[in-house]
């Protein structure tokens, strides 16, 4: 997954073309379970779902879209019964302003264990997402809402793999890059590049760019221009 926040807007091309290849040939590739963009564009969320691979969409309309947040996912199924167009990230909330997106990296072993406002049919990450919204709603911080929801998730004994996210209401990009197993450290990763006017994490460095330019991640990043 790659999420992008720019102080002007940025065509979505590259971004999109980097995320088909990590998809495709990246660590623990492939990722072809459906894809998921949200561009925040002229003040509004472009959210486009695509039950195929990163690597099998056309750029052609929606690499041309400019905006000044971009979250981005590629789905690799935990499990198999799940694969359809309603359980691709990001999802979104619409409760505040122009809605709030997020996405996931990683997989909640034991979500049936969590206290969610959510039908049983919920995966995971919706369920994730569900509890990051409760506890945003008591403290209308979304970086002190995810950071309570992951350490909910652990004393459950939810048994997260990671719990790796990204979350924007078009305004900040919050990143959070979870404890994970140590078996995981090699996967469930998140970067971070930053240059004047623009930021960039990723769950792994452009496969194409020098890997002195990305800082690794470790707790919260978030971000606005």
């Amino acid at each position: 997954m790659i999420a992008v926040v720019s102080r002007e807007p940025v065509v979505a091309a590259p971004f999109l073309e980097e995320l088909a290849a990590q998809s495709h040939d990246g660590v623990e590739s492939p990722h072809g379970d459906g894809f998921g963009a949200a561009i925040f564009t002229g003040g509004h969320w472009l959210h486009v779902r695509e039950q195929s691979p990163a690597w099998g969409i056309s750029l052609a309309a929606l690499g041309s879209i400019k905006g000044t947040l971009m979250l981005l996912h590629s789905r690799k199924a935990s499990d198999p019964t799940t694969i359809n167009l309603t359980k691709l990230h990001p999802f979104c909330w619409p409760g505040k302003g122009h809605g709030v997106m997020f996405c996931q990296n990683g997989t909640i072993r034991k979500h049936e264990k969590m206290q969610t406002r959510l039908a049983p049919t919920a995966i995971d990450t919706e369920k994730y997402f569900d509890v990051v919204i409760k506890h945003f709603e008591k403290s209308g911080d979304y970086a002190q809402a995810i950071t309570t929801t992951a350490e909910e998730i652990h004393a459950c004994g939810a048994d997260p793999t990671s719990l790796n996210a990204f979350l924007s209401d078009g305004q900040e990009l919050v990143a959070y890059k979870g404890k994970i197993l140590a078996q995981n450290s090699c996967y469930h990763t998140l970067f971070v590049k930053e240059e004047p006017g623009l930021s960039v994490v990723s769950t792994e460095p452009f496969l194409k760019e020098n890997k002195d330019q990305w800082k690794p991640l470790e707790g919260v990043y978030r971000k606005k221009f």
